[in-house]
Formats: structure tokens, C-alpha cells, sequence
């Protein structure tokens, strides 16, 4: 998950950080290509950063307006990640040092945003191209959409910052259309969960792991939580008397 620790950037991030930072990717001027297509949006990187979102009160965003955020993202942050990098090279620093500094807010974001913008295009990519039909396409457009807009929505921030958002109510129609994509889906979660059929330590859901067991799986989650079999730490408190309609008496009522 999205994170600004350093500690938390991975190796396959930190790697793909250090590439996407470095020239003919930004600041190099010749054409950018890659295999998969992951990288190509950078060629017109100027121009992305030029739009920013365009959002209508009442209306809903799809999957395409996700992609749009997530372009915008990876060019600003690549651009900002190279700018930072940059500034702590030219202070003096190593490289490794220089990396290391530039890690928060920089590089772990852009690395991470270009995982989720890469995913998510390939998502939209089905959804626009498979030859789906009726309900199937539907749910499936959904799914595409929730996961777009929940993984934009922890990027608000960086989406502000950058000039892409520039109306309070840039955000709200962002939840909002994010809250719809949830009440649509609701009642095909049992449905997509057997289709998909995946792992119980992915699904993290005790009522629903695949040996048929809720109660004894609801039970054992309940007795197994960390400190579910110990005392609160308030516990002597509500051991003594207090007076009725004193503060302490106020406390405990409240605690209980």
C-alpha cells in the first residue's frame, strides 16, 4: 500500500524508480517506447501535464476518467522525481545517498503510481476490448472503475498539488462516484467472490473462507485477535464505585 517510509519501498520499486527517472525517460529527448507500452504516455508528457480534471456536479466517473488521473500522475511525479533527485545531486550527495533522500513523497510514490497506472490500463484495456456481454460487461466496467478511482482517491493530495484538481469539489465527485461503484457492486460480491475464488488470505473474510465453516472461522477470528482474551486497560476504573452523576461515574458509563 501507498506509504511515505522509506523502509517501505521495496527493491522492484526502488529499481523501477531509479529507471523511470533516469534519461532518455525524462529529460533525454528522444522518443520513449517500452515493451509493454507502460512507458509511452511520457512522450507526451508536456501536454498531459497542461489538462487538468474537468468534473461535472451530479455526474459519475468512469474507469476512463481514472486512467486520465493516473496519466497525469505518472508525468508529474516522474517529473517532480527527477527534479528532487536532481537538486540532491547537485548539493553535492552520491547517488546512493541522493536516492536515498529523494524516496519520499518522490520516488516510492512514482513507482507505486506506475504499478497501479500500468494495472489499470490493461483493466480498462479488457473492458473496453473483450467481448463481453449484457450484466458480465457491466459488473466488470464496475469492477474497473472501483479499483481506478479507490487507488486514485489515496493520491487526493499529490492530484491538488500538481494542479490537476483545482475545485473543492473535484474530490467529493471522485468519493462519490466511488460510494456508487460500491452500492452497484454489493450485491454481486458472493457472486464475483466464486468466480474469482480467491485465496483466503487475500480474502480476509471469516464468514466466507472456502471450508465451508463461518461460525467456527467467525469464532476463531474473534478469540485469536490481538488482546481479544485480556482485560482493557481501563479495567480497575470500573471496578470501583463511583458516586452517581459524578465525572468518574460519567467516565466509566461511557466505557462500558
Amino acid at each position: 500500500g501507498e506509504g511515505p517510509l522509506p523502509h517501505r519501498s521495496s527493491p522492484y520499486r526502488r529499481g523501477k524508480a531509479h529507471y523511470l527517472t533516469a534519461p532518455p525517460h525524462i529529460g533525454g529527448g528522444r522518443p520513449i517506447t517500452s515493451p509493454l507500452g507502460s512507458l509511452d504516455i511520457l512522450d507526451h508528457c508536456e501536454d498531459v501535464l497542461k489538462g487538468s480534471f474537468i468534473g461535472v456536479e451530479g455526474s459519475v466517473l468512469t474507469h476512463r476518467d481514472a486512467v486520465g488521473m493516473f496519466e497525469w500522475l505518472q508525468c508529474y511525479l516522474c517529473t517532480e522525481s527527477f527534479m528532487k533527485l536532481q537538486t540532491e545531486l547537485s548539493s553535492g550527495k552520491d547517488g546512493f545517498i541522493a536516492r536515498e533522500d529523494s524516496q519520499v513523497y518522490h520516488c516510492h510514490t512514482l513507482a507505486q503510481v506506475y504499478i497501479e497506472c500500468f494495472v489499470l490500463k490493461k483493466f480498462a484495456k479488457l473492458v473496453d476490448n473483450a467481448p463481453l456481454e449484457g450484466n458480465l460487461k457491466a459488473i466488470t466496467d464496475k469492477l474497473c472503475t472501483l479499483y481506478g478511482l479507490s487507488r486514485a482517491e489515496r493520491h487526493v493530495s499529490t492530484l491538488y498539488q500538481g494542479g490537476y484538481f483545482t475545485q473543492p469539489g473535484d474530490v467529493r465527485l471522485l468519493r462519490t462516484s466511488l460510494l456508487h461503484c460500491i452500492h452497484l457492486l454489493k450485491d454481486e460480491v458472493v457472486t464475483l467472490v466464486d468466480a474469482l475464488a480467491p485465496p483466503d488470505n487475500i480474502l480476509k473474510a471469516p464468514i466466507g473462507l472456502s471450508d465451508g465453516e463461518p461460525y467456527k472461522n467467525l469464532f476463531q477470528s474473534m478469540v485469536t485477535h490481538p488482546k481479544s482474551m485480556e482485560r482493557p486497560y481501563w479495567w480497575e476504573e470500573v471496578t470501583v464505585n463511583p458516586s452517581l452523576g459524578s465525572r468518574h461515574d460519567r467516565i466509566v458509563k461511557a466505557k462500558l
